[in-house]
């Protein structure tokens, strides 16, 4: 479980924290018996914040939005005499929706006439990729702008155990 928390209304100000639950369960059968809920903030490096600011500038209303692009857990140590930690490791891509040229008439009517002969559209790849295409058009571009990484980790002893 995960939520991500990020503000940009303020580029002077950017804001990004995480928090992210990690649960060890039982090997014998398979029951939670420890959980640790990290709760890290994101430093915002001065390439990001220039490519924000330059799209900013471009469009004053822009919102700018965060979304895990990728998370894995971590384990590591637990062999002999060694200490065992338990983390995460996430990857938040920061971008923000560009619009872009509604659909003409005559694609609408195309696309209406794809989606109505749904059995004709079904069995031809062709068809189908063209359906796809039509159906892109007008909607938002996600413009990417780059990404964060972050992990944090915590001895096993230090997680909170589950009756």
């Amino acid at each position: 479980m995960q939520n991500i928390d990020f503000d940009a209304s303020d580029l002077d100000n950017v804001s990004l924290s995480v928090e992210v639950r990690i649960v060890r369960n039982s090997e014998c059968c398979g029951d939670e018996c420890k959980e640790y809920t990290f709760n890290t903030d994101a430093d915002i490096d001065a390439a990001l914040l220039d490519k924000m600011q330059q799209a900013r500038d471009a469009n004053p209303d822009v919102e700018f939005e965060a979304e895990e692009s990728s998370l894995s857990t971590l384990e590591e140590g637990g062999h002999r005499y060694k200490k065992s930690y338990y983390g995460f490791e996430m990857e938040i891509g920061i971008g923000y929706n560009k619009p872009t040229a509604p659909r003409t008439a005559e694609q609408q009517a195309e696309l209406d006439k794809l989606t109505a002969d749904y059995n004709t559209t079904n069995s031809s790849p062709e068809l189908r990729a063209r359906r796809a295409e039509l159906f892109a058009i007008g909607r938002p571009e996600f413009v990417s702008l780059g990404s964060v990484n972050l992990s944090d980790k915590i001895e096993a002893s230090g997680m909170d155990e589950l009756n």
